[in-house]
């Protein structure tokens, strides 16, 4: 997740106009009808609802990363996951970091947007996250052959044979952050480099990167169906995205996640034919997880969940490192 994303998703909201007209004069946005709407939800990217003369479009704007979103969502669709149909996704000049994607929007039931999965009343959640784990269980399916960036990421010329080699270079990004901003000490610090010691899973894969209930739009309630959108792509340990989504459930309702009983996490062992997990690669995966958004959740200044996530940190970190 970018670390500067609030100023980020600020200068897009303010370029919005423009950057619609530069698309419909490069061709890929066919000349829009009435008003634009922003239906963003993220910290980092904005999304825009449009009717077009060829019909009804959804233009998600970044920095950074379309074409790395579109190329997972290719290889995700072989994997037969449900995820958006994309029309164009590119930079607007070799210069520029901004990038686009241009796409269908995903309809409910009742012919309005899909809503997000934590949008939905709770009395589905528990199914909403079976079809979660079952879906990411596909998408692991996808395998890459490095651990790293994509093509147009700001990683994307990071690539290492070995998740532990990336962790030490996410560590490496992550720590004037780490201490001058989140308050860690040094001492602590250096308890949690000990982490690219570790031994993780060796395969690596398309991974989500930002998985959780935010990342499924929900079409239809019963039975669950939606479309997986939204990724912060990497070339990861599929580890990576089980445990962002269970450290993100554990800060959100401030209670430890069951691991025998998470409707998620057994769906996606059942899905993937996995007969146990490795509580420790997932430990390690939880606390790589849980420092990004310790960092970000500082940065906007949400300190009670800051201060859950900084929690979660130490106590995975004290299990994988056991």
């Amino acid at each position: 997740m970018p670390l500067n994303e609030q100023s980020e998703r600020k200068s897009l909201l303010q370029q919005n106009n423009n950057i619609l007209g530069e698309l419909v004069e490069k061709g890929v946005l066919s000349k829009i009808i009435g008003t634009p709407r922003n239906i963003s939800t993220g910290l980092s990217s904005v999304v825009i609802d449009a009717n077009t003369v060829e019909g009804r479009r959804i233009i998600k704007l970044r920095n950074f990363g379309a074409q790395s979103e579109n190329l997972c969502f290719d290889q995700w669709r072989k994997q037969g996951v449900p995820v958006p149909r994309v029309y164009f996704a590119g930079h607007f000049n070799e210069k520029q970091a901004l990038s686009y994607l241009i796409m269908d929007p995903v309809i409910d039931s009742v012919g309005g947007l899909a809503k997000l999965g934590y949008e939905v009343d709770n009395k589905y959640r528990n199914a909403i996250e079976q079809f979660l784990g079952v879906q990411l269980a596909k998408m692991h399916q996808a395998k890459a052959d490095h651990f790293g960036g994509l093509v147009d990421d700001e990683n994307s010329t990071v690539s290492t044979t070995t998740w532990n080699d990336y962790v030490d270079y996410l560590l490496g990004k992550s720590e004037r952050d780490l201490l001058e901003i989140c308050g860690i000490k040094p001492k602590q610090f250096e308890f949690i480099r000990q982490l690219v010691n570790l031994t993780y899973t060796h395969s690596a894969v398309f991974a989500h990167g930002d998985f959780g209930i935010y990342s499924v739009l929900v079409k239809n309630i019963a039975p669950v169906d939606g479309v997986i959108f939204d990724p912060d792509p990497v070339l990861g340990d599929p580890y990576y995205d089980i445990a962002n989504h269970l450290v993100s459930k554990s800060a959100w309702s401030g209670k430890a996640i069951g691991y025998d009983t998470d409707p998620f996490l057994n769906a996606y062992m059942e899905a993937a034919d996995i007969a146990a997990i490795d509580q420790k690669c997932l430990a390690a995966n939880q606390t790589v997880a849980a420092i990004s958004h310790f960092i970000s959740t500082v940065k906007r200044k949400e300190y009670k969940r800051a201060g859950r996530y900084r929690k979660i940190l130490f106590d995975q970190l004290s299990v994988a490192l056991s």
